[in-house]
């Protein structure tokens, strides 16, 4: 999952914690539980990408994606999903699309038809049935996987569930 957090010092420490919380460790081949590592809110923010895994899987974290100008530009259109009795802003697809192609990655060139398709069977519903189609696979999802710790939000913005976090409420 990718996550866009909310660049303030609350949101960052809060973000600090649940990446301790999951057990976070950097990912890189060869060691399947990450590298540990030692972080803070000054730390994270220091660095523009973040590839990181736990027991729930892949965490990457990019403070700006692509054709973005990070959180506050994202969550302007967000969805509001609730899964678990939280909400949770989801970037608009339109919005993941534009990461996507500014991204210029063959992965993400790859990712486009797929998107586009759904974008285009979504037009005709509202907002609110978007956000409870996303709902129902978010929690289908957790089940699966079991529930992250902290309740953690999360604003996808890509194929494989990109993410912004925006942390407590």
């Amino acid at each position: 999952m990718d996550f866009t957090p909310r660049s303030t010092q609350a949101n960052l420490r809060w973000f600090s914690q649940a990446l301790t919380d999951l057990g976070a460790g950097i990912r890189t081949q060869g060691v399947p539980k990450g590298l540990p590592f030692s972080h803070d809110a000054a730390s994270l923010a220091n660095v523009g990408i973040w590839n990181l895994t736990c027991e729930f899987g892949e965490l990457d974290i990019s403070f700006k994606p692509s054709g973005t100008d990070g959180y506050e530009d994202l969550v302007r259109t967000a969805l509001r999903v609730e899964v678990r009795g939280e909400q949770m802003p989801v970037a608009s697809l339109a919005d993941i699309i534009r990461s996507k192609e500014a991204a210029a990655r063959p992965k993400d060139f790859t990712a486009l038809p797929a998107l586009l398709e759904r974008l285009i069977a979504q037009q005709g519903t509202s907002p609110e049935e978007q956000a409870a189609a996303m709902a129902r696979r978010a929690e289908m999802r957790s089940t699966r996987r079991g529930s992250v710790p902290g309740g953690a939000r999360v604003l996808p913005s890509g194929s494989r569930n990109h993410a912004a976090c925006a942390g407590p409420s």
